[in-house]
């Protein structure tokens, strides 16, 4: 595939949730995880065509020539490119999501994936899951690749790439929905340490010993939601203060490395 470069775009929908329910409880196995779509505007419906879709990647726009639902769609085409959407929370390592996307070609002609790009937190690539390649001229069909995120992932990226040609590439209802939860086992806590905790004071102690590279930490509260991140030096102990950004409660710490994700609770008083 043609190397692509990627805009930052964070969100945390009802997976961060879930998420955040995993690490209360702990360790969790299922089969029967809840379908929900992961995605923000899978159909297009928004008249702003970055709502979800931030990253431009060319000779795209918004359609009423062809649609599965609604009144729009994504067209690309006419020269390679194609739009995507990126996250870097809501999603588990080592568990198992499912990709869809409803597609048709315009014409015969170059054909077009969907798929979803695993990068650590250097902006390596780890995988690219990739469907199969579109075909289909008469109407939308289902495309779909299912896939385990691989350890060290730090965002996912979900995108449409057309591969050149006179003819585009019409996709709808696009759906990523996790399968089955096989557990936590990437957000460790036994390399990375948060002092004092309780917190009473508005100063945080985090000690990442022997822990090189690009370090970045998020804190995340029990409904899901984001409240503060910030990048981390690159030595073993630093002090961040927070503003009196928390409230009285309980939230999640997420550190990210390029060793893994390290998560631990956090007692604001």
């Amino acid at each position: 595939m043609k190397s692509k470069n990627f805009t930052f775009f964070n969100f945390f929908g009802f997976m961060g949730v879930a998420m955040v329910f995993s690490l209360l409880v702990g360790n969790v196995s299922t089969s029967n995880a809840q379908a929900t779509n992961m995605l923000i505007n899978p159909s297009f419906e928004d008249a702003n065509i970055a709502t979800g879709w931030a990253d431009d990647w060319g000779n795209n726009k918004l359609s009423t020539a062809a649609k599965r639902s609604g009144s729009k769609s994504l067209e690309c085409g006419t020269g390679d490119g194609g739009r995507a959407q990126s996250f870097t929370t809501g999603f588990t390592i080592g568990s198992k999501y499912h990709l869809s996307g409803w597609c048709k070609l315009s014409a015969a002609g170059a054909g077009a994936n969907i798929g979803v790009i695993c990068e650590d937190a250097a902006a390596k690539q780890i995988e690219d899951f990739m469907s199969p390649v579109v075909t289909n001229t008469a109407a939308f069909a289902e495309y779909t690749r299912d896939f385990v995120v691989p350890n060290k992932t730090f965002k996912m990226i979900v995108y449409i790439y057309f591969y050149g040609g006179t003819n585009t590439v019409f996709l709808d209802d696009v759906t990523l929905t996790l399968v089955t939860t096989t557990g936590i086992s990437s957000l460790l806590s036994g390399d990375v340490k948060l002092y004092p905790n309780p917190l009473r004071g508005q100063s945080l102690n985090i000690s990442t010993p022997g822990i090189s590279g690009e370090k970045s930490i998020s804190i995340i509260d029990i409904t899901g939601r984001l409240i503060y991140s910030q990048e981390l030096e690159s030595v073993d102990n630093q002090t961040i203060d927070l503003n009196n950004k928390l409230n009285k409660g309980l939230y999640f710490v997420k550190t990210s490395t390029l060793a893994g994700n390290y998560s631990q609770k956090l007692i604001v008083q």
